[in-house]
């Protein structure tokens, strides 16, 4: 797998002046902040992260309820620093969320089901929920992760309400509602990379007991972490020293092309001048808002409304990557390094840190062949194009819950509209080569209307329905060479409607059997247009025009049978059958090929039959909780990428369906509060929690056909010959699916005279990750540790918290995603995690 080896941090230059007048501006907004506010006694195990329920409208604690779901509080999410939802994965067994971008199109796994796709129209396999709403565009999936009530992670299929391309299970994100009493807060961390964040929130009653207003905000900046040696001036000056003896020479010739001859290098770099790009990048800023108005009339028996408008933007860099060279033929499974060419890309280019002789080499060549990022320094390299991701989002929707006698009925309105426009320096190179522009707009329309019938008398059901539309403009530049750009426009439409039902019996107080069914229909139009310019000459290589139409009808539903012997402890089995939509593949800069069967072809939908049982139990006076699960998934029509060759000889990305494939889990949690009411009162605020994963996943049936084009002379002339080489991947773990997964934490709340101090452990472990179905070490990550430490001082009436807190704290260099661009480019391309971060966090709540 891949060797992480230690590195030694670049020395960052001194920024004193700023960070004082940062820290100056804050201080005044600190102080200018309003300050009313009855602080609530806080639980001192708040946080804990166990099994909820989640019902028809919202979740609870509720351990004698059979729908499993991994949740996380507020206290949980600071405690992990969780800035977005890709934060929390690393922590959740049997969850993955990869985010190779600075803030846009994760993609999202649970328990091995999931699609590794990264275009605008990415239909994800993990229904995100913020607030009620269903976020189809994944660019908008990682926002609003603050000022939350808690977050919910639903691991299976789900066939109810939230089952709208749920195939892999759904994610929660449920905000902080108006409670109509004067209150608020501000949260100010500085960190390590210059890293600054305010948090805030305020909520006033307009009119008593019945117009409510929270307003909440969170703005976030650091400074880059990753050293790009372009933009260091001390490398402008030639040395005049040989390339293989000097580390400096080397980096001055690819950032400056001043001696070698290779791909021109972005205009504006002057040999002896000050670089034109930036020397720290892969920085963050961001920043969201959201206002909720709460409406509740003393209409019929009960009427609750709330308005939720938000919105927010990405400035901060577009990711810079870490380039390995190697190479891999048409026909081969898997990129390899293994001769001299392999270490260097297409433009003959080669990171200088990992440029190294290998032992027993006595002379000045440097032939050694890394076969990590991280053999020289994974926070340094040398970037020509540094440009912002640019990133606006906004939404609003209004949710109304309404009871009358024994019936409650809720209406959801959402909008949500978003713009990215980024430009990647996706050759991990000084030189101008392959450097896409992504520009897209969408916006989406939903409605859902829900009713829900109880009459206490161990029967109750609810019938729903919802309804998509969404609206998306993609305008793509994709910059092959000096010599050869695609521009890729399309416009595509998804229209999604759904039936469902639901229902729920207690023949008795040990027994209860809840199913529902869910009737999902699925029409998407895409129209394209691409087009091969040469930008040099002004000239069109070929323009071609393809249209394309999925429409599909599919079932979605589960079962649930639970016993309760005793009050403490639940056992339950369930059948649930998951289905996602059908899909067009979204990166198509040239729709056709020299297959039979065109790019823009749709996919069918994908199923999940999902067996599971499980348990849930306290014991111990509820000291210790057990809760557990094994399930079987047998996973059809997989929507999965591989790789084919065009007309042009270019490979692309084919969008197929992956026959079938099974996977087998057991899921393992324990909490722990060994000294509740019964040790001395100092311990009893120590507690506990382990939760431990198994997921064995692999592909029965996957076999992947690439068609070759080769020029061969026939009889004197020049003809096109295809040949086809087959591969099969049944037997291989699927992606983004590691093996052993074990997260956890421990936390002790001291209690003293001046308040309490809480120090906290959390720790994480997954195992071998692979990135893509031919398992290659090199598009993968290794096994990996992360721990997290805090410490946290709480005042004796809780309106004071301060907190001082280590992220990462071995320093574990890691890969977030793998980009294998092997056959086309001679590379691989690596987003690298955060180094070890540190700071302190000031809570005044008023």
């Amino acid at each position: 797998m891949l060797q992480r080896l230690p590195i030694e941090s670049a020395t960052r230059p001194h920024r004193s002046t700023r960070v004082a007048r940062r820290l100056l501006s804050w201080v005044l907004l600190l102080a200018l902040a309003p300050a009313s506010h009855a602080a609530a006694q806080a639980d001192p195990f708040a946080g804990i992260e166990e099994m909820v329920v989640v019902g028809t409208s919202a979740a609870g604690l509720m351990q004698s309820e059979e729908v499993s779901v991994v949740g996380f509080d507020a206290d949980y999410l600071d405690a992990l620093g969780a800035n977005d939802l890709s934060d929390i994965a690393q922590f959740t067994p049997n969850l993955e969320i990869r985010t190779p971008f600075a803030a846009s199109n994760p993609t999202l796994f649970i328990r091995g089901v999931g699609l590794r796709d990264f275009n605008a129209n990415s239909s994800s396999s993990v229904a995100v929920y913020n607030d009620d709403i269903y976020m189809n565009s994944p660019a908008g999936q990682l926002a609003q992760l603050f000022d939350v009530e808690n977050v919910d992670v639903l691991r299976g299929p789900q066939g109810g309400i939230y089952g709208r391309n749920a195939s892999a299970g759904a994610i929660r994100v449920i905000s902080r509602k108006p409670t109509g009493i004067n209150g608020g807060y501000v949260n100010f961390t500085y960190g390590r990379f210059e890293q600054v964040e305010v948090q805030a929130a305020a909520e006033t009653p307009l009119v008593d007991d019945l117009l409510s207003l929270r307003i909440a905000g969170k703005m976030s900046r650091r400074g880059g972490t990753t050293h790009n040696r372009c933009g260091d001036v001390k490398y402008a000056a030639n040395p005049g020293l040989p390339p293989l003896q000097s580390f400096a020479q080397r980096v001055h010739n690819f950032c400056f092309n001043s001696t070698v001859l290779a791909t021109p290098i972005r205009p504006g770099f002057t040999v002896g001048q000050t670089p034109p790009v930036k020397e720290w990048v892969n920085d963050v800023n961001n920043w969201a808002m959201r206002a909720l108005l709460r409406f509740q009339p003393d209409v019929l028996d009960g009427m609750d409304w709330l308005l939720n408008v938000h919105g927010g933007q990405n400035r901060g860099d577009a990711r810079q990557f870490q380039m390995l060279g190697a190479e891999q033929g048409r026909i081969a499974i898997q990129p390899t390094i293994t001769r001299g060419i392999a270490t260097r890309d297409r433009d003959n280019y080669i990171d200088p840190d990992n440029q190294f002789r290998t032992p027993g080499n006595t002379g000045l060549q440097l032939d050694g062949l890394p076969q990590s990022p991280f053999r020289g320094d994974p926070f340094a390299g040398d970037y020509n194009n540094v440009e912002k991701e640019i990133l606006d989002l906004f939404g609003a929707n209004i949710v109304g819950d309404i009871t009358v006698g024994d019936w409650q009925l809720k209406t959801i309105t959402g909008y949500e509209w978003n713009r990215r426009d980024v430009e990647l320096n996706l050759d991990g190179s000084p030189y101008r080569s392959l450097e896409p522009t992504l520009k897209n707009t969408s916006y989406q329309l939903t409605q859902e209307l829900r009713a829900a019938w109880d009459r206490g008398t161990g029967l109750n059901a609810q019938i729903a329905a919802m309804f998509l539309y969404e609206g998306l403009n993609v305008d793509n530049t994709f910059s092959l060479t000096p010599f050869d750009a695609r521009i890729q426009r399309y416009t595509l439409w998804t229209r999604y409607a759904a039936v469902y039902g639901e229902l729920e019996w207690e023949p008795g107080e040990a027994f209860s059997v809840n199913g529902g069914v869910r009737l999902n229909y699925e029409n998407k139009e895409i129209n394209l247009f691409s087009q091969a310019v040469n930008p040099l000459f002004q000239t069109v290589i070929f323009t071609q025009a393809e249209k394309s139409e999925a429409e599909e009808l599919g079932l979605a539903g589960d079962v649930t049978l639970s016993y309760l012997p005793t009050n403490d402890v639940t056992f339950y089995v369930k059948y649930a059958h998951g289905w996602k939509g059908p899909h067009i593949n979204g990166g198509i800069s040239n729709p056709t090929t020299s297959s039979e069967t065109p790019l823009t072809e749709p996919v069918k939908p994908e199923q999940v039959d999902s067996f599971e049982a499980g348990l849930k139990s306290l014991w111990w006076d509820s000291r210790l909780k057990v809760n557990g699960a094994i399930f079987y998934y047998d996973y059809n029509d997989i929507q999965v990428f591989r790789l084919r060759n065009s007309s042009a000889g270019v490979p692309v990305n084919e969008l197929i369906n992956a026959k079938d494939a099974d996977i087998l889990g057991v899921e393992l949690d324990f909490d722990v509060r060994p000294f509740d009411g019964i040790g001395p009162e100092i311990l009893s605020g120590f507690s506990v929690y382990a939760s431990f994963a198994w997921l064995k996943s692999q592909y029965t049936d996957f076999v992947n056909v690439i068609s070759t084009t080769q020029d061969v002379v026939v009889g004197g002339q020049l003809q096109k010959a295809v040949t086809q080489s087959t591969f099969d991947f049944s037997g291989a773990q699927l992606i983004n699916s590691p093996e052993f997964s074990f997260v956890g934490f421990a936390q002790w709340m001291v209690p003293t005279p001046y308040g309490s101090v809480t120090p906290r452990f959390d720790w994480s472990f997954k195992d071998d990750v692979y990135f893509s179905p031919e398992n290659s070490p090199l598009v993968g990550q290794s096994a990996l540790w992360l721990m997290n430490f805090r410490v946290t001082y709480r005042s004796p009436g809780e309106n004071l918290e301060l907190s001082g807190w280590v992220e990462n704290m071995t320093d574990q260099a890691y890969t977030v995603d793998v980009f294998n661009l092997a056959r086309f480019r001679r590379s691989i391309l690596y987003a690298i995690g955060d180094p070890r971060t540190y700071g302190v966090t000031l809570r005044v709540r008023f």
